[in-house]
């Protein structure tokens, strides 16, 4: 998140992004709101792999398919799985 992003939201505050989702929908500080929230709700999360130990019997990244990054974000959009 750049520099400009982080210091409107911290202007914004938790409160006043509650507010700004009781705005229209064309009001363009909704809109700006919404991206924000997003970007930090991305910024938010854990990835995901599946390990397996190798000869030795270390532990190695086996990098599968089943590797993912989970956000804050991950799911909410109506279609979307978590985790992916």
């Amino acid at each position: 998140m750049n520099v400009k992003r982080r210091q409107f939201l911290m202007f914004l505050g938790a409160g006043a992004a509650t507010i700004a989702f009781a705005l229209s929908e064309d009001n363009p500080l909704k809109a700006k709101t919404r991206e924000i929230c997003q970007e930090c709700l991305i910024d938010q999360g854990i990835g995901v792999i599946p390990p397996s130990r190798n000869s030795d019997g270390k532990w190695a990244r086996t990098f599968s398919e089943a590797d993912r990054k989970i956000t804050g974000i991950s799911g909410w959009q109506a279609g979307q799985k978590s985790g992916q």
